[in-house]
């Protein structure tokens, strides 16, 4: 057959070999040159989830094809624990390479190239605050901002320890703990326990790691309705007293309610220096506040003085908060 259809012009092999389509109209054997149209396809970028053990170093990858177009920017976004709310990370610009905007400029590396449209990067000494989602984005004219979303699984440095005890019925006691060094990232970290058996069908037993730890920094911070919260990551919840170093306040300028120091009136005799302490059963911390008012006046148009309060000022909490 092959040989019988050698000699036919190309245009008229096509129409031999081509379904037969009832709508389509047929080409004589003197048309010209079948034209296909060319699909163009939107430019995509491509990654990978990973995953990685706590500790050690790993790669996000991140590449951007199908596009001929020039990349001005390529950015990182994430959302990890450590930044529950999503935040820019790195960008990246042919003229200033790598810019780590919220994160430790010494762990992350740039291991792309701008001009091969590879956004990947690495991160060392990963923790478990490292753990979330990141976004990839690249600024391509004219194409557009395509990105991409991928997923970094941090596991922690624990291992198993299993035990068998035979027994003289012929049946095996198997008991299989869970060690590693306690932190606050494992807490509620949801383990599986998972058990085989010729005899019975698998089971999972899942169990929620519970981590008790006391107070960690204190960070005391101006609220909307003029409070000041006492905040720190403790577990159990911790107890949180305010006191007044240089002695008492009065109860009718000063409240504390649910952790929340509030002044009612500002004037001279609430100068001074405040503590909140939190504590519960495995430490305590605290963080102090300098408070210092200053009586203000302004004119009116009609020329007349009138006082009004100020603002609180403090003093920078690093001299006063303990580690």
């Amino acid at each position: 057959m092959l040989q019988v259809l050698r000699g036919l012009a190309p245009s008229y092999l096509e129409e031999l070999v081509t379904p037969y389509q009832p709508n389509r109209p047929l080409r004589s054997q003197n048309a010209g040159p079948l034209v296909v149209p060319r699909v163009s396809r939107a430019p995509s970028v491509v990654g990978r989830d990973v995953s990685v053990i706590q500790g050690e170093t790993g790669v996000l990858l991140c590449s951007v094809i199908d596009t001929n177009d020039s990349v001005s920017q390529i950015s990182w976004e994430k959302h990890t624990r450590g930044h529950p709310q999503n935040s820019e990370f790195v960008t990246i610009t042919p003229g200033s390479g790598l810019k780590v905007i919220n994160g430790d400029s010494d762990r992350v590396k740039f291991i792309g190239n701008i001009d091969d449209k590879n956004g990947s990067l690495e991160l060392s000494g990963i923790t478990l605050m490292d753990e979330g989602i990141y976004t990839c984005a690249f600024t391509l004219y004219p194409g557009g901002i395509p990105e991409k979303t991928i997923s970094l699984n941090v596991f922690g440095n624990l291992t198993t320890i299993r035990n068998a005890i035979e027994h003289h019925n012929g049946t095996v006691t198997t008991v299989s703990s869970l060690v590693g060094v306690p932190s606050r990232e494992l807490d509620q970290q949801l383990v599986q326990c998972v058990v085989t058996s010729k005899a019975t069908k698998d089971q999972t037993l899942p169990f929620t790691i519970q981590i008790y730890f006391p107070p960690s920094e204190v960070n005391i911070n101006e609220q909307l309705d003029g409070s000041f919260s006492c905040d720190t990551a403790a577990k159990p919840k911790p107890e949180i007293v305010w006191t007044r170093i240089d002695g008492s306040w009065p109860e009718s300028s000063v409240t504390v309610k649910d952790g929340r120091l509030k002044f009612l009136t500002m004037d001279a005799s609430l100068n001074g220096l405040y503590q909140c302490e939190a504590s519960n059963e495995y430490g305590s911390k605290y963080g102090r506040l300098y408070v210092h008012n200053k009586a203000a006046y302004h004119y009116s148009g009609a020329g007349k003085q009138s006082k009004q309060w100020p603002a609180l000022q403090r003093e920078p909490l690093e001299k006063f908060q303990q580690e």
